[in-house]
């Protein structure tokens, strides 16, 4: 292993004390797949994660439909479709709201990674991510009856750049 090279990088053997990556910690995850950009938001371009700071996770979990905080008075009163029903293998849906079923998610280990994130207060033991700049959002989700270090973001949420 040459000098600057991550254990497990290279043609060498692997240093016995190198820390394996989060999948060893947590099934769910990918192995050593980390964001490789930052990962900024799509409206407003702010930055909310730096390059490898997140492992890529998949699990199907509801997340309400976009929207940012300040709605214009044609949209905030515009009548809502009937939300579709999901199955029952989909996490965290809220029942009567519009919104999706996403897969690919970057698992982010505790709050202070992030650089740029809003959360809300808890909506049936979910608190939602958004951008702190503009109010984008929901962006992700941390689940209070989970682990409090996992904060996950939706990648079909954010920009990478």
């Amino acid at each position: 292993m040459s000098d600057g090279e991550p254990a497990g990088v290279g043609g060498g053997n692997a240093d016995a004390n190198a820390v394996e990556p989060a999948a060893a910690q947590n099934d769910t995850v990918a192995p050593a797949e980390t964001n490789p950009k930052t990962l900024v938001c799509e409206r407003c371009g702010s930055k909310i994660l730096l390059p490898n700071c997140a492992t890529s996770v998949c699990k199907k979990v509801f997340l309400p439909a976009m929207s940012f905080k300040a709605r214009s008075d044609a949209t905030a009163g515009a009548a809502a479709a009937e939300p579709p029903a999901f199955p029952a293998d989909v996490e965290h849906v809220v029942a009567g709201v519009a919104g999706e079923a996403l897969e690919a998610f970057w698992l982010v280990k505790g709050m202070y990674t992030f650089e740029n994130v809003g959360v809300s207060h808890s909506v049936q033991h979910v608190k939602y991510l958004t951008c702190a700049d503009c109010e984008m959002g929901p962006i992700g989700y941390h689940a209070v009856n989970g682990s409090r270090d996992d904060f996950f973001i939706a990648k079909s949420r954010v920009k990478e750049t």
